[in-house]
């Protein structure tokens, strides 16, 4: 027990997930007749491994609670999950766990080996989730999604021996060579390609569309935000430790075509999923312009992602008992949700259109200081065309949304309410108190 207080917050936090997933595998035959049962573990599992980060400096509690909360979320939601099995439902399960590990490790590593060991559990986990759904779209979505997660780890490697190659280490911030400065600033695009596949930033966004599409609702939120919160900080400490001369005009350029790219996919959809798929790929272009700006950003990025993960959770609870299957806009009026349901959907939905009060206005207002800052006018003034024209398509499901409260209320399992409660709640916390931004930048590595 000593040896294991010993370890770092962070390596605790894995070492739980991990052994969480290995109990279910280990005794499947309980859990697999009994969902609630495995439920309850992989709730345990969560709430322990987000302990020793509480009092942790640094990216450290963002980068350890925050994939902690996604996969308790998943836990809660995990009965409405769509899979073609009832006993894959186990199998989901630890998937998850193992999941938030890997975000765990993809956005705590200080070195290259442990970001590849990240980002690859992270992207493996995605893909399995999305074969698990019923149907054949979802195998044919896990085999795209894995096929561009296996070339953009090859990016990484590659990234990572040239920066072996110039600096000697494969410690991230480590010098290079006077001589192999141009491998040097070659291997800083490569590592952040490589990272930028898992925020799923225009062009490396084609896999994560199409999973994202085909995802279980009840597990999208997971599968959608979990890799973003390990990318995230994973780019702050590279930006933090590498050129930014090279780093902030490419983190800029990914950002500013993912916004442009994800408004003309957006307004096109006539489909609920596909809206919010597309909007994955926005939201990511506001992370890496926050990113990009440097250390002014810093705040406005952390921020910028705990809003966005709390919105899309409530969101994706709202909609986690529509299963697998598309939800075209028009059939919300003949198809309602519950009363319950339906707000929680119009409240996430409004957050991630940036519209007033909720909190992702204030997150997106905190990008666009920066971005005219240090990202010039011109990225400025694509960021804020993406956040007004985006609350367009944001608004359209709306009205038939509330139409669903004339219905009587419908009865929701514990659980669900239990995940709506906590999103909700946490999305009030951050309109009531939007000067947590400026909190956040104390979490920012100087």
């Amino acid at each position: 027990m000593s040896y294991f207080t010993g370890l770092p917050a962070h390596l605790q936090s894995i070492v739980l997930l991990t052994a969480a997933a290995l109990l279910l595998l280990a005794f499947g035959g309980q859990f697999a007749r009994s969902v609630r049962k495995t439920q309850v573990l992989g709730i345990l599992a969560c709430i322990l491994a987000a302990l020793p980060a509480w009092h942790s400096d640094g990216l450290t509690a963002v980068a350890t609670l925050a994939p902690c909360a996604l996969a308790l979320i998943a836990m809660l939601l995990l009965h409405e999950a769509d899979l073609e099995f009832f006993e894959h439902r186990l199998d989901a399960a630890g998937l998850v766990l193992l999941g938030a590990a890997g975000a765990v490790a993809l956005g705590n590593a200080t070195e290259l080996l442990s970001l590849v060991l990240g980002l690859e559990t992270v992207s493996l986990v995605v893909a399995v989730l999305c074969g698990l759904a019923r149907g054949s779209r979802g195998l044919e979505a896990a085999f795209k999604f894995f096929v561009l997660a296996a070339a953009s780890l090859g990016v990484l490697l590659y990234g990572t021996a040239l920066h072996v190659y110039a600096t000697g280490s494969f410690s991230i911030g480590a010098q290079p060579l006077a001589s192999l400065t141009p491998v040097y600033q070659a291997a800083i695009v490569l590592l952040l390609l490589g990272v930028a596949f898992e925020l799923a930033v225009v062009p490396l966004h084609f896999g994560a569309l199409s999973a994202y599409m085909t995802m279980p609702t009840a597990l999208a939120t997971f599968a959608t935000t979990v890799g973003k919160v390990g990318a995230l900080v994973a780019l702050l400490r590279l930006g933090s430790q590498l050129d930014q001369a090279v780093a902030g005009p490419v983190l800029l350029a990914l950002g500013t075509g993912s916004i442009l790219w994800s408004l003309l996919g957006g307004l096109a959809q006539t489909d609920l999923r596909g809206l919010l798929a597309y909007s994955a790929i926005g939201h990511a272009g506001f992370l890496a312009i926050a990113v990009g700006c440097g250390p002014a950003g810093k705040s406005a990025a952390l921020f910028y992602l705990v809003t966005y993960a709390a919105s899309s959770a409530l969101t994706y609870a709202g909609l986690g008992c529509r299963g697998t299957k598309p939800i075209p806009l028009d059939s919300l009026r003949t198809n309602p949700l519950s009363p319950g349901r339906a707000i929680a959907v119009v409240a996430g939905l409004l957050s991630l259109g940036g519209l007033p009060p909720s909190p992702g206005l204030w997150a997106k207002i905190g990008v666009l200081v920066p971005a005219w800052q240090h990202g010039g006018p011109l990225v400025a003034c694509i960021a804020t065309l993406g956040g007004v024209l985006g609350a367009l398509y944001y608004l359209r499901p709306v009205p038939d949304l509330l139409s669903s409260l004339r219905r009587t209320e419908a009865t929701s399992p514990m659980l669900s309410i239990g995940a709506l409660l906590i999103c909700a709640v946490l999305l009030v916390l951050f309109t009531i108190l939007p000067w947590m931004s400026s909190s956040l930048l104390d979490l920012a590595p100087r």
